[in-house]
């Protein structure tokens, strides 16, 4: 069990929270657990089941998160049932059946479909709550703070886990989430970031406001509920972000799930439907591919924060990785002049 987590409170936390809502004979099931957050399973005698999670206490905020955007747009995320937000835990109703459980690309992408321009209206809502996201504990990652968050990445303690000790002959293969950055990338990273810089001053002249990102939004976090209706949960991995960076892992999951190309019309048509939210897809593009660009700096710096809670040097690779993905400029279905590509 990690070192932050006493489970025991938690156990008990759980139970007096049952008490209160008169579950019959609760029972905690074995967790899933990362060195950054656990989950548990609690199942009732009739049938009723719901979710308790910890989390460490940089990622406290999901709680009191979750629970705001409950508040604040019904029918988004879970139901909350309890939390406690000097602690970090909650308690979430059952949200339905996994969107992972499903298997057809049929199935699959209209519920995508569906869905995505409900996500950029929400974000386009929460542009207005910009200091109140921040008051939450949230990540601050606005345009203008990634390169200074790059830098100190670069100059900080985790840098010596980023790189591998020997240059690697032949290059690497941008999917090995199992490798670190080699010298000469690790150099080109370090020479890169007045680049990045520039490159997050021209998105931010584009002029759409930060919103609340999701950095790790895939089928995994979302939830089917009645007729079609998703839910999308696990907020602990978010920000105060360039809103169009909630795409990166969604479209690239997704390219992996129904095993199509990166450029395949699916997956445009999908970016489409969620630009649509924002005005006319086709003058958005070349923002969304700068967009995506970017959001790789932005997720190897999430990966990079639950890395250092980590004794596994698989987390600090999965880092790496998305600092590589910048380096090589793979950033899913569109091209930086909003047309398709292959990489």
């Amino acid at each position: 069990m990690v070192d932050w987590h006493d489970e025991a409170a938690f156990f008990a936390w759980v139970a007096e929270q049952g008490g209160r809502r008169g579950w019959s004979s609760p029972r905690i099931a074995a967790p899933r657990q990362r060195p950054w957050s656990i989950v548990y399973e609690v199942l009732c005698d009739d049938g009723r089941r719901c979710f308790a999670k910890a989390s460490a206490p940089q990622l406290q905020y999901e709680s009191a998160l979750t629970a705001t955007l409950a508040e604040w747009e019904p029918g988004f995320v879970p139901a909350v049932l309890a939390r406690d937000d000097e602690r970090g835990w909650l308690i979430l109703a059952d949200a339905g059946r996994p969107l992972r459980e499903l298997t057809d690309g049929a199935e699959i992408l209209p519920l995508w479909r569906r869905f995505l321009p409900r996500f950029a209206a929400t974000q386009r809502r929460l542009q207005q709550r910009e200091t109140e996201l921040l008051l939450l504990g949230i990540p601050d990652r606005r345009l203008e703070q990634l390169p200074l968050r790059l830098r100190a990445l670069i100059e900080g303690e985790q840098a010596g886990r980023l790189q591998a000790d020997l240059p690697v002959a032949g290059g690497r293969d941008e999917n090995a989430l199992g490798e670190k950055l080699s010298v000469e990338e690790w150099q080109t990273l370090c020479q890169s970031v007045p680049k990045f810089a520039e490159e997050c001053a021209h998105l931010t002249e584009c002029g759409i406001a930060p919103s609340l990102h999701h950095d790790d939004f895939h089928d995994g976090n979302l939830f089917i509920q009645g007729a079609g209706h998703l839910v999308l949960a696990d907020w602990g991995e978010s920000a105060l972000a360039h809103p169009f960076f909630s795409l990166r892992v969604a479209l690239r999951y997704l390219a992996f799930r129904l095993e199509i190309a990166p450029d395949a019309a699916e997956l445009i048509e999908l970016a489409d439907a969620y630009l649509a939210g924002w005005g006319e897809p086709q003058q958005l593009r070349a923002q969304l591919a700068l967009a995506l660009h970017l959001a790789s700096v932005n997720r190897a710096l999430t990966w990079a924060e639950c890395a250092a809670m980590s004794d596994d040097e698989e987390d600090h690779c999965a880092a790496a990785a998305w600092l590589r993905r910048y380096l090589r400029g793979s950033a899913g279905p569109l091209t930086r002049t909003g047309g398709a590509s292959g990489g």
